[in-house]
């Protein structure tokens, strides 16, 4: 490498870094998707063909399609000891990562917070979306019973939970389908880790008094104390 006129090795340096080819991902994240995707995709709005097509066409253009519709799946990182496979692992998840930023800074946050969750992909996040937002009201109605059904805690805080949970009964009043706030008390406490389950009992003790806000508060409440003892 050949060091610039006033002979600064630091500056030949950055100049190199600075001039040399940005990775996939690198770009994908220098793009303004709002510009790109001029579409918020919501529940209320029938504007899903609009949106997804948008996206298409973004991914498309970056050769990262096979993203979302499971053509490209994570690289294996068995690499013979090069690194090789180990980098290109780590880029296609930096890339997954973008692509999951994409579609959440393009949907209502009622939707973000029905599909956020630890370790989400690109192509579950435009999976569950495909179901959730079919044009078939009873077919979308059984989709999102089942996943309130089956959406407990896991990895999620507190109030990420809560969050998914509220947005999930939001989604299914939308559809004609009620859920009682005492249904969705109890699917909240009985899907919480079970690190809380000493104040999950004081709930059930009081249940018939406790709204779905005072259980998601205690909760919390619990979940600050626990993060504080563990760090002491």
């Amino acid at each position: 490498m050949a060091a610039p006129p006033d002979g600064n090795p630091s500056a030949a340096l950055d100049a190199e870094l600075i001039s040399a080819p940005l990775t996939r991902s690198a770009r994908m994240n220098l793009v303004d998707i709002k510009a790109e995707v001029p579409v918020v995709l919501g529940l209320d709005e029938e504007n899903y063909d609009e949106w997804q097509n948008s996206m298409l066409a973004v991914l498309n253009r970056f050769e990262a399609a096979g993203h979302v519709n499971g053509e490209e799946d994570e690289p294996a990182q068995d690499d013979g000891g090069d690194g090789a496979g180990a980098n290109e692992a780590e880029e296609w998840r930096r890339e997954d990562m973008a692509i999951v930023m994409w579609i959440f800074g393009t949907i209502s946050s009622q939707l973000v917070n029905i599909i956020a969750q630890p370790g989400l992909t690109a192509y579950d996040a435009w999976s569950e979306l495909a179901q959730i937002l079919t044009p078939d009201k009873p077919v979308r109605a059984a989709y999102l019973k089942a996943e309130f059904r089956n959406t407990t805690q896991g990895d999620m805080t507190v109030l990420q939970y809560w969050r998914r949970l509220k947005a999930l009964v939001d989604a299914l009043a939308d559809v004609g389908v009620a859920i009682a706030d005492d249904t969705l008390t109890l699917h909240l406490i009985r899907g919480a880790s079970k690190r809380y389950r000493v104040v999950v009992s004081m709930i059930l003790a009081e249940f018939h008094l406790m709204s779905s806000m005072g259980a998601q508060s205690y909760l919390m409440m619990e979940e600050y104390e626990i993060n504080d003892t563990e760090t002491e």
